[in-house]
């Protein structure tokens, strides 16, 4: 290696050993996505854009960066409201894909800042808002906090293009597909939302088992707190992961357990918490025993 090794000794005293060995400087470089490999067969896009995808749950992040990159999009990522302020404020995004709920600072704080920011320096970028809650009154209530669109979750890759990529969309087009069935787990829907694409499910099944127990953990946690806010906040990470996998039961009962938190009723949520526990052990078994064709 183009190095030096000596000793150095002193009676009494004892032995010095010396080691020097050249190495290069590597300069710390800025962090991004890195490319998906092809596992989606998407047209490029007409132009490629630069998105900000502001979305804290890995797998929605997993199956939004397959997508967009697929399309010859360029994605930077931001896991909470801060980071995607920071990132506004250093580069430039044709759009950014905003999810509502947060940590830290929320979709609609990190909105509000970034179109603040934009009357001093006259631009507009368009901001495209990802939630589980497409409601009657919602579509409004984004739209006046600064949102140009909204995209509910789970959503499929064509919505996700439509929002992106709008052509004479409106965003009720592009609203949420919700599940349908009582099935534990349905594998042709789940797979729809993947465009049909085996790889793409599997990498959103394994990403989405080694998140669960975390996400369980943090439940489990603000029940014992009675914290309302971190039981609601749970309740709405795992109804999300819950519906993009099409299993209607678990996103149904974790969404009851976001209404009694949002309500402040911590003693119904925690007698419910354990339906909705053991209908994650059936989703758990169900999707660890998947056989893969590829």
């Amino acid at each position: 290696m183009g190095g030096r090794l000596w000793l150095a000794s002193e009676e009494g005293r004892g032995s010095t050993f010396h080691c020097t060995v050249p190495v290069e400087f590597v300069a710390t470089s800025t962090p991004r996505v890195t490319p998906s490999e092809k596992i989606l067969d998407i047209a490029p896009a007409p132009r490629p854009l630069h998105i900000l995808l502001a979305e804290d749950h890995p797998t929605n992040q997993n199956l939004a960066i397959a997508v967009l990159q697929q399309r010859g999009h360029t994605v930077r990522l931001a896991a909470n409201g801060h980071e995607a302020l920071a990132w506004y404020q250093r580069a430039r995004f044709d759009v950014i894909l905003m999810d509502v709920q947060m940590p830290e600072m929320d979709g609609l704080e990190a909105t509000a800042a970034i179109r603040a920011l934009e009357q001093q320096s006259g631009q507009r970028v368009r901001i495209v808002a990802l939630t589980a809650h497409v409601l009657s009154g919602d579509r409004e209530r984004l739209l006046e906090a600064g949102m140009d669109d909204y995209l509910g979750k789970p959503f499929f890759p064509e919505q996700l293009l439509a929002a992106v990529e709008p052509l004479g969309k409106s965003p009720d087009d592009v609203a949420a597909v919700p599940a349908s069935g009582r099935v534990c787990f349905d594998r042709a829907q789940a797979l729809a939302r993947a465009m049909n694409n085996e790889t793409l499910l599997q990498r959103l099944v394994g990403t989405f088992l080694t998140s669960l127990p975390q996400m369980r953990a943090e439940l489990r946690d603000a029940l014992l707190r009675r914290d309302s806010d971190a039981i609601y906040r749970a309740a709405h990470k795992l109804k999300g992961s819950a519906a993009t996998f099409a299993a209607p039961i678990c996103a149904e009962l974790a969404h009851e357990l976001e209404r009694l938190a949002g309500a402040g009723d911590i003693d119904a949520a925690t007698r419910n918490a354990p339906q909705l526990e053991a209908e994650l052990d059936r989703l758990t078994a169900a999707l660890s025993e998947l056989k893969w064709l590829n």
